[in-house]
């Protein structure tokens, strides 16, 4: 009887692993798709890329967020500032932050374009975002506040003017920063 219970329970797990991709995915992959990866961290990384380049705006979040700590992958802000730039445009709240935050941080140091972000995630209700947002605002005249807060009032996910602001001299009003 033991005998027959562990073949029912390994035939039971082969089973359920077979066909939970299924389940979570609505299909399966061809076995000559799948990858094999040892590290349960890297298999996280690769799942979450699929997702994020499939359109999913919480995945886009992640990655950029995986990207910019360096974390389950190389550190790379340049991956990190276009992953977080899909979400944030989107209206990902926890984007929009962790932009403002890359950006107002080394090697960025860009703090009109954090300030935006910053705002913007604050006044869909992230305290964080808020708090990091007045220490920043040091940095500027309040002629240079005025028009990041015009931007951020102006500012709809999806719109053209969801690209990145560039509050420098050289931008017209009319014209929109390029991604």
């Amino acid at each position: 009887m033991k005998k027959l219970f562990a073949v029912f329970t390994v035939f039971t797990m082969t089973l359920f692993l077979a066909v939970f991709p299924v389940l979570q995915h609505g299909h399966a992959e061809a076995p000559e798709a799948q990858e094999t990866v040892d590290d349960p961290g890297q298999a996280a990384f690769l799942s979450i890329k699929t997702r994020a380049e499939n359109g999913d705006i919480a995945a886009m979040a992640m990655l950029g967020s995986f990207y910019m700590h360096g974390q389950h992958t190389q550190q790379d802000h340049e991956q990190a500032e276009i992953w977080l730039r899909r979400a944030a445009g989107q209206g990902h709240i926890e984007a929009q932050g962790t932009l403002g935050l890359l950006y107002a941080a080394i090697p960025f140091s860009e703090y009109e374009k954090a300030y935006f972000w910053l705002s913007v995630a604050a006044d869909r209700g992230d305290m964080n975002a808020a708090v990091l947002r007045d220490r920043l605002s040091g940095y500027f005249t309040e002629e240079e506040l005025a028009a990041i807060m015009e931007q951020v009032a102006n500012w709809t996910p999806d719109s053209p003017a969801a690209a990145v602001p560039d509050t420098s001299p050289e931008t017209s009003e009319t014209e929109t920063p390029a991604e």
